[in-house]
């Protein structure tokens, strides 16, 4: 399809068709369609179409053989002088007198997400109260994008779009899908406040991506979903059960986990890396099968009561666990199947735990004492310039990574939550 891009936002109406921000483009109460002709009559309404684009498009109400079965249609030719437009799909039975609209924000993320081909949703900054079902399948090449925005469109943070299930709804986003790899991708959005997953993914549905998005004070898990997820910068915490639960082949990456009831996060085949992660209820890290890999983590226990990495049950292949930083653990890093010799531990830093490791063993660069926090009770796990975990973790290159998810010479920080 030639529409590249869709818009919502709190002060739109899904009577709109989508394709432009703002007000509608062009809209009337008398379009005229001919059966199996593309070209619809617009000149009831003696419209403006001057600024209406190719490629955009036109809603006629009541029809259902649009867009994916909506009533929604792209324009394909916008003839401003005969004020007529034409459309694909092409219509399939002739009316007349109907009501239309061209452009215009949607006001429901759901509505958009029904018109979705491969398209970008951008979503204005704003609270939407509903549960989005995704229904759609895209491809790796062209996936279905949801990202919000606050001023300019792409540019936004975790809290731009709030998704507010109000302690009523069950979730946020669902899928219907199935067992099928779907490519959805999601930016700058928040789930919070329902009464189980925020992201409720699960039961087959694969290949989700998430950029800069949060899962807070929801009932269930905060990410929950099946297989080959992609996390970057995003944030899960204070959710009742898990921060993220996800299952084979899944990356996350410079993410803030934290307070959530049960696991931080929950995993099997995937990988861990430049994330903060503390004060969850049973353990930091899980691994429950596979390939299992956690890199430059900060791992903070809080009370000595759980877990900082560690892998359950299942078959572990690929055991990699280098540069971390846990304190304050019942034990570092517990692995449940014993084979120190055919696992990679290098440059782990580890203070004041119960057992630093158990099944497990950091065999270079292993190193202790209290790392040196900027303000480890504020939340702030910057080290200070006189911490031993600065360049003590390992480094194919020169002058050697810290130890933990904070490099203070690259002035990373995980300090703020939204």
């Amino acid at each position: 399809m030639a529409v590249t891009a869709y818009f919502t936002a709190t002060t739109g109406s899904d009577n709109n068709s989508g394709s432009s921000a703002g007000a509608v483009q062009a809209s009337g109460t008398g379009a005229a369609t001919t059966i199996s002709v593309a070209t619809v009559d617009l000149s009831a309404d003696t419209p403006d179409l001057s600024s209406v684009p190719v490629g955009g498009t036109i809603r006629l109400n009541g029809r259902n053989d649009g867009i994916r079965g909506t009533d929604t249609f792209e324009l394909t030719v916008v003839n401003d002088g005969a004020d007529t437009v034409d459309v694909t799909p092409v219509p399939n039975s002739s009316t007349s007198g109907v009501t239309w609209a061209i452009g215009g924000d949607l006001l429901t993320i759901s509505r958009a997400a029904a018109l979705t081909d491969g398209n970008t949703t951008n979503i204005k900054s704003g609270t939407y109260p509903e549960t989005i079902d995704l229904a759609i399948v895209g491809t790796a090449l062209i996936p279905n994008v949801l990202i919000g925005y606050d001023t300019v469109v792409g540019v936004g943070t975790k809290e731009s779009v709030k998704v507010d299930g109000a302690a009523t709804r069950a979730s946020g986003f669902t899928t219907s899908l199935g067992a099928v790899p779907t490519f959805w991708a999601f930016e700058n959005i928040r789930c919070t406040d329902h009464t189980s997953h925020g992201w409720d993914l699960n039961g087959g549905a694969d290949n989700f991506t998430y950029k800069r998005c949060r899962a807070d004070n929801n009932g269930g898990n905060g990410f929950f979903s099946d297989n080959v997820n992609k996390f970057e910068d995003c944030e899960a915490d204070n959710n009742t059960l898990d921060g993220i639960d996800v299952d084979n082949t899944s990356w996350i990456d410079s993410c803030l986990i934290h307070d959530n009831g049960v696991m931080g996060c929950d995993l099997q085949n995937g990988v861990v890396k430049n994330s903060l992660v503390y004060g969850n209820g049973s353990s930091q890290i899980c691994f429950a099968a596979g390939v299992s890999q956690a890199f430059g983590n900060t791992v903070d226990g809080v009370d000595k009561t759980t877990t900082g990495i560690e892998t359950i049950g299942g078959s572990f292949k690929d055991l990699q666990f280098s540069n971390n930083l846990l304190t304050r653990c019942a034990t570092g890093i517990a692995v449940a199947q014993d084979g120190k010799e055919l696992q990679i531990g290098k440059n782990n830093h580890f203070h004041d735990n119960t057992a630093d490791e158990t099944g497990f063993k950091t065999f270079t660069g292993k190193t202790t004492g209290d790392p040196q926090f900027v303000n480890q009770a504020g939340g702030d796990y910057n080290l200070k310039t006189n911490s031993p975990c600065i360049g003590a973790g390992a480094d194919a290159g020169s002058g050697g990574m810290d130890s933990g998810a904070l490099q203070t010479k690259f002035g990373f920080s995980r300090r703020d939550t939204a």
